[in-house]
């Protein structure tokens, strides 16, 4: 009986895990070009779809350009980073002093692998890590780069 109720609850739990995924993307015409309203319902209403893809599935999606990243380095290693924001609104110097205020909403990306620190910086060029998806190596270099988890952070009503 326990064995039972034990694959009972794994099909129930992989069933409830995969519905998540099934509501459909939308475009941003959708949401009458309202980005925050995209990214919201996008990327953390729908954020199972991305798990376990990689950063060019959730670009794909995306459709908006990336104008710059940020990585997030390890709680416990500050040599190796485990995520990265996606920033679609353009840098500017007052991000610099306060870029964890996100005054837009920002896609937040936790890899499934860290990345070297040093690797990322010196394929992005430093900081700000400005994004070009047509003809980077940073690009390249990131693009495969598979999700752990996926969210959205700042300004989200």
């Amino acid at each position: 009986m326990k064995k039972v109720l034990l694959v009972f609850l794994l099909i129930h739990m992989s069933l409830v895990s995969k519905a998540q995924c099934t509501l459909p993307y939308k475009t941003l015409s959708q949401f009458n070009n309202d980005t925050t309203a995209f990214i919201k319902y996008n990327f953390s209403t729908r954020a199972s779809c991305y798990e376990g893809k990689s950063l060019d599935v959730l670009l794909n999606d995306l459709k908006i350009p990336v104008k710059w990243v940020l990585p997030t380095e390890d709680a416990q290693r500050f040599d190796i980073y485990d995520g990265m924001y996606l920033y679609i609104h353009p840098y500017n110097d007052s991000m610099h002093n306060d870029y964890f205020g996100f005054p837009e909403p920002v896609i937040a990306i936790e890899w499934v692998d860290a990345i070297n620190a040093d690797d990322f910086n010196f394929r992005s060029g430093g900081f700000p890590h400005l994004w070009d998806d047509n003809s980077s190596t940073f690009y390249d270099f990131m693009r495969f780069r598979l999700i752990k988890e996926v969210g959205v952070v700042g300004e989200v009503k």
